[in-house]
């Protein structure tokens, strides 16, 4: 009994050893403020849902709040459970702003030309500066 004991501790050394030392340096880490911390960005996705009537055009600029940085954007005019109508999209890009000439957000044009309306949701990607 006591010789298999001996033989499973000397089988999991290494594991034995290993995890006081992995835990113990994410302690440190974590302590540091590196793991998670108020350092770490997340991008944020701001959504703009509307309807677009048959028939009828619609524009819908979604931009990212004062502070954001605009990284990427886009639409959904077809969710998964309603059917696809048929558009005619004008615009379909990043919002410029005047001043910097740096997007500031996503711009969508486009007309309905189908004969039901369709739920649309316009997005943009924010990071924090």
């Amino acid at each position: 009994m006591r010789s298999r004991f001996i033989g499973i501790l000397r089988g999991n050394l290494i594991a034995v050893i290993a995890l006081p030392v992995a835990l113990g340096g994410f302690a440190y880490a974590n302590e540091r403020n590196s793991v998670g911390g108020k350092k770490s960005k997340v991008p944020k996705v701001r959504t703009t849902t509307a309807t677009m009537p048959a028939g009828q055009g619609v524009g819908v600029v979604r931009n990212c709040s004062g502070g954001e940085t605009y990284l990427s954007g886009g639409y959904d005019a077809a969710p998964a459970d309603a059917p696809a109508q048929p558009l005619n999209v004008s615009t379909a890009g990043p919002n410029f702003s005047g001043k910097k000439n740096k997007p500031i957000g996503f711009n969508f044009v486009a007309e309905n030309t189908g004969t039901v309306e369709a739920p649309l949701a316009v997005y943009a990607v924010c990071m924090l500066k």
